[in-house]
């Protein structure tokens, strides 16, 4: 059986292909060999107008181009009579050539933002799962252009790896060094926990320095979709573009992504589906920008809270800390450990309330590298992620690692731990 949420073969049979037929007037748009990241769309038009289709071939991105619109197709292994929905969405440009250069010394914070500042791909395919040799059904529905359900293959221990603060370009030099240290980390731990999901929660590239944004932007898509699991993003304050629509795509549209942000401005919601697909956990993701949990995120919160189902338990996973990390810290409700003061920015401590009306049991951040601990405040428990990446200051005081989380989803009760690799 496929991963549910993976990229593989719709067919019953190795090498067996398959088409998908457009909804509208049963017209062949494309066929499948073994794998859907083997898909070979029809050349564009000359001019690149959207009488042509995008063309992908296996790892390859350099013969993605323009940008399109969700597209939803009926698509059946052939000599199956079982259809099944799929949702494609096609990326936009890619180029992945990018520099290295060396960090001799470990930074501060102070240090690390300040050199930060001055320092001068395929088709996502939302299908899944043959169960037996016959049966094909999706992993992946939309309901909302903000929200994904993934169904994951073993209800009963759903587990979710959460990265932050990977700085992939931090500093003035040893960016290969740095790089390819993160990407290290990464794919260990992917290897080590096995993650279901992953999600990575903000700080991947150092702001949009000598406007290299988008280029930055590429480098760390390119290493999450190596990952082979399905991931999605949740926005950091470093996380700078020239032009964030583009961002939103191509993190929409990446290889293995869930991510559905790109109508929200990054906020996003993910469904986990339990036994007999029935909704068991739902993860808030939310973009704090460079303020923190503020007005606009706590209004988008405040949208959509009348179409998320009640009595279905969520944690929410953001970038910026709230006020309440503090408080637990202050008031001996946390185990773990901390090196640096809280830096919720300009939260005010109002939005734990309005986490808690929502049914979020934990809350999951970035931002403070070298701070890692949790405890309750009020119900609700807030967990600091391990800071990942080697190009961030702190890695002297704190490992870089991750955050495995377990969730059950027929108890609808979760379980967290530091990993390191």
């Amino acid at each position: 059986m496929g991963r549910p949420g993976s990229v593989h073969r719709l067919g019953t049979a190795a090498g067996r292909a398959g088409h998908f037929a457009d909804k509208s007037g049963g017209r062949t748009v494309c066929a499948y060999r073994q794998r859907f990241d083997s898909l070979h769309w029809p050349e564009p038009s000359a001019n690149g107008q959207s009488s042509g289709w995008p063309r992908f071939v296996g790892n390859d991105p350099g013969g993605v181009c323009r940008a399109f619109r969700h597209r939803t197709y009926f698509a059946a292994a052939r000599g199956s009579k079982t259809p099944v929905i799929v949702t494609i969405r096609i990326p936009c440009s890619w180029r992945n050539d990018m520099e290295g250069y060396d960090m001799k010394k470990p930074l501060t914070r102070r240090d690390f933002l300040a050199r930060s500042v001055r320092a001068g791909a395929g088709a996502a395919l939302f299908a899944a799962g043959c169960v037996g040799k016959s049966h094909v059904e999706p992993a992946l529905t939309h309901l909302h252009e903000w929200e994904t359900r993934l169904h994951p293959p073993n209800p009963r221990h759903v587990r979710i790896l959460q990265f932050t603060d990977l700085h992939f370009f931090a500093g003035k030099t040893g960016h290969d060094i740095t790089n390819n240290a993160s990407v290290s980390i990464m794919k260990t731990l992917v290897k080590k926990t096995s993650p279901d999901l992953v999600v990575v929660t903000g700080d991947s590239w150092p702001e949009n320095r000598d406007n290299r944004g988008e280029e930055f932007m590429r480098f760390a898509v390119a290493q999450f979709e190596a990952l082979g699991v399905p991931w999605t993003y949740v926005w950091g304050n470093h996380d700078q573009l020239p032009d964030f629509d583009v961002g939103h795509r191509m993190m929409a549209s990446a290889r293995n992504s869930i991510y559905c942000g790109a109508s929200t401005g990054g906020h996003h919601v993910i469904g986990i589906l339990g036994h007999h697909k029935q909704l068991a956990w739902q993860l808030l993701c939310i973009n704090t920008h460079r303020d923190g949990l503020v007005k606009p995120e706590q209004d988008w919160l405040r949208e959509i809270s009348a179409s998320l189902p009640p009595n279905v338990p969520r944690l929410a996973f953001f970038h910026i800390p709230i006020k309440q990390y503090d408080d637990i810290w202050k008031n001996d409700l946390a185990v773990g450990v901390k090196k640096e003061n809280v830096m919720s920015e300009k939260e005010d401590g109002t939005s734990l309330a309005l986490l808690k009306s929502l049914n979020v049991r934990a809350c999951f951040c970035g931002h403070d590298h070298t701070n890692d601990y949790g405890g309750v405040f009020d119900g609700v428990e807030l967990v600091y992620g391990r800071a990942t990446g080697a190009g961030g200051y702190g890695g002297e005081k704190l490992p870089k690692g991750g955050k495995l989380i377990t969730l059950d989803c027929r108890a609808q009760t979760y379980q967290w731990k530091t990993v390191l690799p």
